[in-house]
């Protein structure tokens, strides 16, 4: 083999080893005993960044210990439910600015499984959302679901009339979505 070829094989060798041990680390751990958690007949394991489980095939990574969603109340709502719709719109008020990292957990976990139309939205006529649809719970039917997150004093979730409600603030928000994420893939 030319000392080229050979230089961009061990390069490209040593980069794929880096980058797997990178992954392995962020989602396992440095090696140290690990922590795990038996939840609904799911294996949870402690990660860098909460709990990390494989559910529907893939890896699902929650903030919250597991051990402290039992009594979270959540809604009757599954992703069939979702696609049976034509169209779910994900909205959100731009200016609540505590919910990006909810929002975007339960975009990053729930978006995937479903397969109808996902229209990202707003909940308020905001210039912010010059290019977003205005969508709120009043706007959902039959045809439409509506996934509201919205900031509120008051923690909860809620699905009436097609529309998905998902309130409060932080720290609380954090531990709500979580079990919603949950609650939607299955468990």
């Amino acid at each position: 083999m030319e000392d080229r070829t050979k230089k961009v094989l061990v390069s490209t060798v040593i980069g794929f080893i880096l980058v797997i041990s990178t992954f392995g680390v962020i989602f396992y751990g440095t090696g140290d005993s690990v922590e795990t958690y038996k939840y609904k007949d799911k294996i949870f394991v402690k990660a860098a960044y909460g709990w990390a489980v494989s559910l529907n095939g893939a890896k699902v990574v929650i903030e919250t210990d597991p051990r402290e969603l039992d009594n979270i109340e959540v809604p009757e709502i599954n992703i069939a439910q979702l696609n049976s719709a034509q169209k779910v719109y994900l909205s959100v008020n731009p200016n609540d600015d505590g919910l990006a990292r909810t929002v975007a957990a339960f975009n990053t976990y729930i978006r995937p499984y479903v397969t109808t139309l996902w229209i990202p939205a707003c909940s308020v006529d905001d210039e912010k959302c010059s290019n977003a649809p205005l969508k709120g719970c009043g706007d959902a039917s039959i045809t439409i679901r509506v996934i509201e997150f919205k900031e509120d004093n008051e923690t909860k979730i809620s699905y009436k009339n097609n529309c998905l409600l998902v309130q409060g603030k932080e720290p609380e928000l954090t531990r709500y979505t979580d079990r919603i994420i949950l609650k939607m893939l299955g468990l």
